[in-house]
C-alpha cells in the first residue's frame, strides 16, 4: 500500500462502510488488525463481526481498494483505538456540490447550517437532519469537515449520506433561495419569533439553524421569511443546546411538510 501518512484516517465499521458505500470520498486503502480478524473468523461466535468483515472484503474487492492486514501494534501506531474494532480506512476530502445545485433541486426540505462551532455537535446535527428527512444541507465553505473522523463518527456515517453543498455567502444563498421560491425559516430565541408548534409552513422550506454562541448572522435573518422558536413548558433562563434544539425543530418541520 502507498504511503498514506498524510491522508485522512477514519476508524470503526459504521464509519468505514458508510464511506465505502456513499462514494463521497476517494478511498486509498483499508487497514485491518489481522490478529483480531483471525480471532473472529476462527470463533464459533462473533457472527455480527464476521458479517462486517465479509461486507468490507466484498466492497473493497469490487472496487479494487487495497487492504492491508497489520499487527495489533502497527494498527495502534497508525492511530487505532479500541473503538475502531480493528478497522480503519484512509480517505480523501469530502466531495461537495455547489449551492446552485442545491437551489435547482426540486425538493421540499433544505437546511442551512450557520455558525455551528463544534465538530461533535456538527456531526450530531447532521445525523439528526438525515433522520428527519432533510434533502440537502448547505454549509459555509469553511466547515468542520476538516475534522472528518470526528464528524463521521459523531454522525454515525450520516455526514456521508446527506447531499451537502457549500456556499461562500450564506446570506446571499438565502436571498437566492427566496427568489427561487424557498420559504426561508430561521430559528432564534427572540421575542418576535413565532412558536414553531403553531405556525404553518409551506414547502419548499429552507430551514436555517445557528450555533449556540453566535447564532444566525444578521444578513441571514434579514433574508428570512419567518423566525421560529421552541415554546418551552417552563420559563427558562437558558436555551436548549444546538443538538437538542435541532432535533425538535427538524422533526417538527418534517411533520409539517408531511415527510413523516
Amino acid at each position: 500500500m502507498a504511503d498514506l501518512s498524510e491522508k485522512c484516517r477514519i476508524g470503526g465499521y459504521i464509519s468505514v462502510r458508510t464511506v465505502l458505500e456513499a462514494g463521497t470520498r476517494e478511498v486509498y486503502g483499508l487497514l485491518l488488525d489481522k490478529k483480531r480478524i483471525a480471532k473472529v473468523k476462527e470463533s464459533a461466535f462473533h457472527l455480527p463481526e464476521k458479517r462486517q468483515y465479509a461486507a468490507l472484503e466484498r466492497i473493497t474487492a469490487a472496487r479494487g481498494i487495497p487492504v492491508e492486514y497489520v499487527t495489533e501494534e502497527n494498527f495502534a501506531a497508525c492511530g487505532g483505538c479500541d473503538a475502531d474494532g480493528g478497522i480503519a480506512a484512509y480517505v480523501g476530502n469530502r466531495c461537495f456540490s455547489s449551492d446552485n445545485e442545491a437551489l435547482e433541486a426540486p425538493v421540499p426540505f433544505t437546511v442551512l447550517l450557520d455558525g455551528i462551532e463544534d465538530p461533535y455537535n456538527f456531526g450530531y446535527i447532521l445525523r439528526t437532519l438525515y433522520a428527519a428527512g432533510a434533502d440537502w444541507v448547505v454549509l459555509p465553505r469553511r466547515n468542520f469537515f476538516t475534522a472528518s473522523e470526528i464528524v463521521i463518527r459523531a454522525s454515525a456515517g450520516a455526514s456521508e449520506l446527506l447531499r451537502v453543498a457549500v456556499t461562500d455567502d450564506p446570506a446571499d444563498f438565502c436571498r437566492r433561495a427566496s427568489s427561487a421560491g424557498r420559504y426561508i425559516v430561521s430559528t432564534a430565541n427572540s421575542k418576535d419569533a413565532k412558536n414553531i408548534f403553531s405556525v404553518r409552513l409551506r414547502p419548499p422550506v429552507c430551514l436555517v439553524i445557528g450555533g449556540e454562541k453566535r447564532g444566525i448572522s444578521k444578513g441571514v435573518l434579514e433574508a428570512s421569511d419567518v423566525t421560529l422558536k421552541i415554546k418551552y413548558a417552563r420559563n427558562c433562563a437558558f436555551s436548549l443546546p444546538a443538538v437538542s434544539a435541532t432535533s425538535v425543530i427538524a422533526f417538527e418541520v418534517a411533520q409539517k411538510l408531511r415527510l413523516l
